[in-house]
């Protein structure tokens, strides 16, 4: 006899074969879905685009990156693009964050409450209790868990034992 968790997954579509989402952002050719880290991400890059051609209007604005800060107190999110300004701009960055910060408008965003700057780089603090709805929301949907690509790729999963006796 089978159980229904058996059957569900001898009969469910293939998973997709490419892993997930870092702060700097989703794993080549993943195509959209529900990740409200993706999201959060997807917002701060928003708000930073809308700012620098309006600050910097010479300069095309370039790739941005995002990891998380050292500390919770930090924000989610931090990104070092002002130190890519600062050369193309002839600035330090220190003062490329705080003109960039003092003209987004975090009141925009559903999911960033507020921007801060410090020490050239841009951390954002997110709208605690959208992200947390975001997250439920997300959790709550058949296919979370389940990444979607543009077109099966094979990727090897290792996995070590620090006893493997």
């Amino acid at each position: 006899m089978v159980g229904p968790v058996a059957e569900w997954i001898r009969h469910r579509p293939p998973e997709p074969e490419i892993v997930g989402s870092s702060p700097s952002g989703p794993a080549i050719d993943v195509v959209a879905m529900s990740n409200p880290f993706a999201q959060l991400r997807d917002e701060c890059r928003r708000l930073i685009e809308e700012v620098i051609p309006k600050a910097y209007p010479e300069i095309e604005v370039p790739q941005m990156k995002y990891s998380q800060p050292p500390s919770p107190e930090m924000g989610e999110l931090s990104s070092p693009i002002c130190f890519q300004l600062a050369g193309m701009v002839g600035s330090k960055p220190v003062e490329v964050a705080e003109r960039i910060v003092e003209q987004v408008d975090a009141g925009s965003s559903d999911l960033v409450e507020s921007v801060e700057a410090l020490k050239g780089y841009i951390n954002f603090y997110s709208d605690i209790d959208n992200f947390a709805r975001l997250v439920l929301e997300t959790a709550a949907e058949d296919e979370y868990g389940f990444l979607k690509t543009g077109s099966p790729e094979r990727v090897m999963v290792e996995h070590t034992s620090a006893n493997p006796n």
